[in-house]
């Protein structure tokens, strides 16, 4: 896996490389429940379909975000910034795709999704691993 270079060296132990996979997990799971908290508070949906909504938009996002991160050690802070802008691009258009009827609210609401993920998870990650 050419973009888990970033988190795992070739010379990393199976068992550690196992370990840091099941963490990636666990955070992207995180960043969902976060995301779908807030879609509820933003009365987009009810639990349920907040859930789904937040999963199916995170893993859409997932692959672009990670690719953004990786650049990290090149870009920084930036490379936050480029990550959630996409981020929110994307996770919008798949909520347009649940509620194709709230265009301009689809907006507000992936804006603020992503701004309480990033800053929750993200940031704090970026500041710690330096």
């Amino acid at each position: 896996m050419p973009f888990m270079s970033h988190f795992i060296q070739s010379t990393t132990p199976p068992g550690v490389q196992v370990l840091i996979i099941a963490a990636l997990v666990v955070f992207f799971l995180l960043i969902v429940l976060v995301e779908s908290v807030i879609l509820q508070l933003l009365r987009w949906g009810d639990a349920k379909s907040s859930w789904w909504a937040a999963l199916w938009m995170n893993l859409a996002s997932a692959l672009i975000v990670f690719v953004c991160i990786s650049l990290t050690p090149r870009l920084g802070l930036m490379s936050l910034l480029i990550s959630w802008v996409f981020s929110v691009f994307v996770e919008r258009l798949v909520l347009m795709r649940l509620k194709h009827d709230q265009a301009r609210y689809t907006w507000l609401v992936a804006i603020i999704a992503n701004l309480a993920s990033f800053m929750v998870l993200l940031l704090p990650t970026y500041f710690f691993s330096r």
